[in-house]
């Protein structure tokens, strides 16, 4: 609320000056600034949120490989499941489904592994959603593993920000965790990196989880609201009729 409060007592200082000036430079100036601001919070309104398992509702969507008949095998290029098409930047003959393993918090057999973990997972939604998640893990004998997994998110083409989710160490190996993520723009597209530079790890991921929600706004967008309005009752006042 400061900022709306800090907009309208510069207007009124200022309006004395601006009775000087044209109303075409008025005009101007007021749409350069509104539309300055509208970008800088749209920005902001976009960025995305590390959300848990248990943020997701009753409204949403879970996937597991064990209910949709994940195939057997390294999986088909362009593979598609569930309204999702799963690819892999090094190409799908490195990505298998794979019917029994280990067990960590939030994969269980079924599930898809990735023999190596360099390269770039993709999961592109035939919908759009406004928070997806899922459970992972990776093999690793480092314990915990601060940026183990870094999702990114489009819309379309468009990228709406990306988050790291750390990884914890669970059964002898691997380090498992959940990516969570939310954001006000509804998004079709998931990318996923693993932390492996080098092609010695791999990972499985299990736990599909989609939603679509409505997002309150976010906090600059409501400055910019309250902004607008004191400008609105404010201006009048500086050319009384």
């Amino acid at each position: 609320m400061t900022f709306g409060l800090e907009s309208a007592a510069a207007v009124l200082k200022a309006c004395e000056g601006m009775k000087r000036m044209t109303l075409r430079k008025i005009v101007t100036m007021t749409t350069v600034a509104t539309l300055a601001t509208l970008l800088i919070s749209t920005n902001a309104f976009s960025t995305p949120l590390a959300i848990a398992f248990d943020d997701f509702g009753p409204g949403s969507t879970l996937q597991t490989f064990s209910s949709s008949g994940l195939f057997a095998g390294t999986l088909p290029d362009a593979y598609t499941l569930g309204g999702i098409t799963y690819s892999y930047s090094l190409g799908n003959r490195y990505l298998r489904g794979v019917y029994s393993g280990p067990v960590t918090s939030y994969v269980f057999a079924p599930f898809i592994q990735g023999t190596r973990a360099d390269g770039i997972l993709t999961m592109q939604l035939s919908f759009a959603v406004n928070r997806f998640g899922f459970g992972f893990d990776l093999t690793s004998f480092a314990g915990v593993i601060p940026n183990a997994a870094t999702v990114s998110i489009f819309k379309g083409t468009a990228p709406l920000g990306s988050l790291s989710f750390k990884g914890m160490p669970e059964i002898t190996g691997y380090s498992a965790g959940f990516a969570g993520i939310e954001s006000t723009d509804a998004f079709d597209r998931v990318e996923v990196t693993f932390a492996d530079s080098t092609g010695d790890r791999q990972f499985r991921i299990d736990n599909i989880r989609t939603e679509v929600v409505n997002v309150p706004e976010s906090t600059p967008f409501v400055f910019l609201s309250a902004g607008l309005a004191a400008l609105s009752m404010t201006l009048p006042r500086c050319w009384p009729r």
